[in-house]
């Protein structure tokens, strides 16, 4: 979209030189193809094209080249803006900006109204424009769909590219008129949002709701076309009867005929033909349906309801002993109806439509196996109560963080790649889970940080499979001397269990195995002012220059020989060393105090 036409530049710049006559090389080629056959003399037109292309190739190669002074200028010349000029921006609706857009005409019998880029933050004041039939709004900042209730002849709304969020209860209550609604590149991203299209502009015929989360969302279509059977164009693709009617059609909760037909005993791969059910008189409309009793229902191990088109999980209340359900590939929003299954030890809804996880699948005693890859789920604290986990699939969600994971003390496997994970401590939490040997993050941003493999192998020893490589023996102990006893901030917030920095005053790491300090923030270690690194393995400290308070720092028994291996050089001429107080017994010989030298004064 372009909105200034400065900014619309030809291709190409060609410069061409005209001349009356051939040019003596092009003549001669002339003059040989006028000696040719005349079977051949349609060829003119070709070799006098040949010969031009080749007279340029030569004249290019003959050319001077730029100066290079010329050339830079030429570069930054290329390289430069455009002069755009600055568009007025009106940030609010007024009186005089309606009277200056409309030109004039009468509030009262207005019937289009354009506001499009005028940095609007919100709608406002429009209320009293009820003749308006078209309103544009599109590339402005507003957040809100809001006070437009009041404007019932309204046939036509543009909000493209705004900042929209969420299409609220009664935000487009009163607009009955309504027939062609513009949402696209938006942030709409909640997919039971569109209900209140239904409620309240049940008679819209176009719909665009392109680059927006929700327009990304599994079975977003259907679910448009089953609130509004009517619309004639959706996303500026036209409604085919086919598509209105397969919408229509497809399947919403699970059924006795899926039950039947899907269910398995013993084992998954064991069809339930070898104990068929004994007929029952059909209680809905599919007479051929045989209803299974409740002694059968009991049987059920597997049910396979992948690919069903299923919107609502219900009709499990009588499969007592299931242990696996698999509900890949449907259209489920949340997670219920499995009250009844306690024996339930594996569950798969994998590309779903899923956004949080549910109270109900922490009632689920024996469940190992939870498969919930390829929803839009972002929300998992009430994970941590469930205990019994074995194997977790989060993959291709919305989580940015591990918080609460660290309770699975059974998890063996966790699958978090294509999330939202930008922190490396967020998988901090990890460490205390016992069990934990297979791990996969890759396709979050942390896997784009430098040392992200190693940090991770050293941080979570137990691993055998990380992003799924395999750790061997070498790359775990090349991880533990790279990182083991370096002091930085990820070093103290694992030992003192929180990064609030700012509150220590007095700091003792003794016994450790330091060997290196880190640069630490003096701006987050403000108040420190007694750091205790004595019997350590250090010969520097000068990572700590960034301290910037007085502090005493206390360096017993570490292998530090002298001043200059204190802060990694000696001072130089007019220098000062930082303020510091340094406690190394000033009076005896380090290398009795546990160093390699006198102190110096």
């Amino acid at each position: 979209f372009v909105l200034d036409h400065t900014l619309v530049l030809p291709e190409y710049l060609i410069e061409a030189e005209y001349a009356v006559g051939s040019p003596p090389e092009l003549q001669s080629a002339l003059d040989v193809a006028s000696s040719l056959p005349k079977d051949v003399q349609h060829n003119r037109d070709q070799l006098e094209m040949l010969c031009m292309v080749d007279m340029f190739r030569r004249a290019c190669d003959k050319a001077t080249p730029l100066e290079a002074d010329t050339e830079h200028a030429a570069g930054v010349i290329a390289h430069m803006p455009p002069p755009v000029s600055k568009r007025p921006a009106a940030h609010t609706v007024t009186d005089e900006l309606i009277a200056r857009l409309s030109r004039g005409q009468d509030k009262a019998h207005l019937t289009y109204l354009n506001l499009f880029n005028q940095s609007l933050p919100r709608i406002e004041r429009l209320s009293t424009l009820t003749s308006l039939k078209t309103l544009i709004l599109s590339f402005n900042s507003i957040s809100k769909i809001d006070g437009l209730n009041e404007l019932h002849h309204l046939e036509r709304l543009d909000l493209d590219h705004n900042a929209i969020k969420r299409i609220e209860g009664g935000s487009l209550k009163g607009l009955t008129a309504l027939r062609r609604l513009e949402l696209s590149c938006n942030q709409l991203a909640v997919l039971e949002d569109l209900n209140n299209l239904r409620k309240h502009v049940s008679g819209l015929l176009e719909l665009s709701m392109l680059s927006n989360a929700v327009a990304d969302a599994k079975g977003y279509r259907a679910m448009i076309l089953r609130r509004l059977p009517q619309l004639h164009m959706l996303d500026h693709v036209a409604v085919t009867q086919h598509e209105r009617a397969e919408a229509s059609n497809n399947s919403s909760s699970v059924s006795t005929k899926m039950l039947v037909e899907h269910a398995y005993t013993r084992s998954r791969f064991e069809l339930l033909d070898n104990c068929a059910p004994p007929p029952k008189a059909a209680d809905d409309d599919h007479a051929s349906v045989q209803i299974p009793d409740d002694d059968w229902l009991k049987t059920v191990v597997d049910l396979d309801l992948n690919h069903q088109g299923i919107r609502k999980m219900q009709n499990f209340d009588k499969l007592l002993n299931m242990k696996r359900l698999y509900l890949c590939d449907n259209h489920i929003a949340r997670v219920e109806g499995l009250e009844a299954n306690k024996q339930l030890e594996e569950l798969y809804l994998e590309e779903n439509r899923i956004t949080k996880v549910d109270e109900a699948l922490c009632r689920l005693p024996s469940l190992r196996v939870l498969d919930l890859g390829k929803n839009q789920i972002s929300q998992i604290d009430a994970l941590r109560k469930m205990t019994t986990l074995v194997q977790l699939s989060l993959e291709d969600n919305l989580v940015e963080t591990c918080s609460g994971l660290e309770r699975l003390v059974n998890l063996m496997e966790l699958y978090l790649g294509n999330n939202n994970i930008t922190e490396l401590r967020e998988v901090l939490c990890l460490r205390n889970m016992p069990r934990l040997i297979i791990v996969d993050l890759s396709g979050n941003p942390i896997c784009t940080g430098a040392g992200y493999r190693s940090w991770l192998v050293y941080k979570l020893p137990r691993l055998k499979v990380l992003d799924g490589d395999s750790i061997d023996a070498d790359e775990a102990n090349a991880a533990r001397e790279l990182y083991l006893g370096r002091l930085n901030a990820d070093y103290l917030e694992d030992k003192i269990g929180h990064r609030n920095f700012s509150q220590i005053r007095e700091l003792s790491l003794t016994s450790l195995k330091i060997k290196e300090a880190d640069a630490l923030s003096g701006a987050e270690l403000c108040n420190l002012r007694d750091l205790n690194l004595s019997n350590n393995l250090l010969s520097s400290v000068a990572g700590l220059r960034r301290l910037t308070s007085p502090v005493v720092l206390r360096l017993h028994n570490n292998r530090i020989e002298g001043i200059a291996d204190v802060w990694g050089s000696s001072p130089s001429a007019g220098g000062r060393i930082p303020s510091y107080r340094h406690d190394f017994c000033s009076t005896q010989d380090l290398r009795h105090d546990g160093n390699l030298s006198r102190a110096v004064s």
